[in-house]
């Protein structure tokens, strides 16, 4: 028996639709010139829907640019989520190969704006990427001195995470030359020696 769609799911989906639409006429037009140079008037001209409708999904350009970082944050989590990683060095190699497909990408929207990678919505991918990784191995830290004042998981996720994109900011500015194994032998390098300091927590 087929299944049926509602109206209202209906909707939703058109709803969806136009404004992946919307974001994926900014994403090309950033391909070919600046970002601050691209109109809100190009981007609807481009998906031959209105001004009113734009403004209905989007308060402003720069509104559509982190609905774009949010994409590809979503599309990093989706692609590290299905990849099947067993170890620390498979989590930041696939890391950076989602990255390294996607490197002009990053430098247009760095030239926009050098501090997106430190965005709300960076922050929150990085925590929801958290739980990838203890999927791997137990990286929960627990303060054994004060527990209850601090919440040591948390600044944790703060020092992995942060070192991470602050890494991945580096080797832009390096035209992305490491390789993604490269850089996955170095981590691995250091998480190993972080490993061996919470082991020596533990015990």
């Amino acid at each position: 028996m087929a299944t049926t769609t509602s109206h209202a799911e209906s909707i939703d989906n058109t709803s969806h639709a136009t404004r992946d639409a919307f974001i994926a006429a900014f994403t090309e037009l950033m391909c070919t010139y600046p970002i601050r140079d691209i109109t809100v008037k190009e981007i609807v001209a481009k998906t031959h829907r209105s001004r009113q409708t734009f403004y209905k999904y989007f308060d402003s350009k720069d509104d559509i640019l982190d609905a774009k970082l949010e994409t590809l944050y979503g599309e990093c989590y989706d692609y590290i989520k299905g990849s099947s990683c067993t170890t620390y060095s498979d989590f930041i190699h696939e890391y950076f190969v989602f990255w390294q497909e996607r490197q002009e990408t990053l430098r247009t929207i760095l030239e926009h704006n050098p501090h997106w990678l430190f965005t709300q919505t960076s922050h929150a991918y990085m925590h929801r990427l958290y739980p990838l990784l203890q999927a791997i191995g137990n990286c929960t830290v627990k303060d054994t001195t004060n527990a209850s004042a601090i919440n040591c998981d948390e600044y944790f996720q703060c020092y992995v995470f942060g070192g991470l994109v602050q890494v991945e900011a580096r080797w832009l500015d390096h035209g992305c030359k490491e390789s993604p194994e490269e850089l996955a032998a170095l981590f691995n390098t250091y998480w190993m020696h972080v490993a061996s300091q919470i082991q020596a927590q533990r015990t």
